[in-house]
């Protein structure tokens, strides 16, 4: 059976710690390893970093984790149609810490995904 989780947040960094805690919390409780889990929560950072406009005071990011057996799907929407140069570190640093990566700035989404090791 899947859990599902979601998390809405002011979009500015100073909330970027509660995503992160949250991330992590949730691997930890479905054994996700430590080196596993900080990669999460660097993929996580680095996704809200990509998604907010911290000049839209009524801006918000939404997190949506889902996670099965050994697996977590997070989602991340923010703000769309951020410029390419706001994003610039996302898919060097991203790509190397989580099994899939998606960035749709047009939409302002992220697709992450993370298989835990047997």
């Amino acid at each position: 059976m899947a859990d599902a989780v979601r998390l809405r947040l002011p979009a500015g960094t100073a909330y970027g710690r509660v995503a992160r805690v949250t991330t992590a919390a949730i691997a930890r409780r479905h054994k996700f390893s430590y080196r596993e889990v900080e990669d999460l929560r660097l993929a996580i950072d680095e996704a809200i970093i990509a998604l907010i406009d911290a000049t839209d005071p009524t801006g918000a990011v939404d997190l949506r984790y889902e996670i099965d057996e050994g697996e977590i799907t997070i989602t991340v929407d923010g703000a769309p149609g951020r410029p390419p140069e706001a994003v610039s570190r996302f898919h060097t640093l991203v790509t190397a810490l989580v099994d899939r990566a998606d960035l749709d700035l047009e939409s302002g989404q992220v697709r992450l995904v993370k298989r835990s090791a047997p």
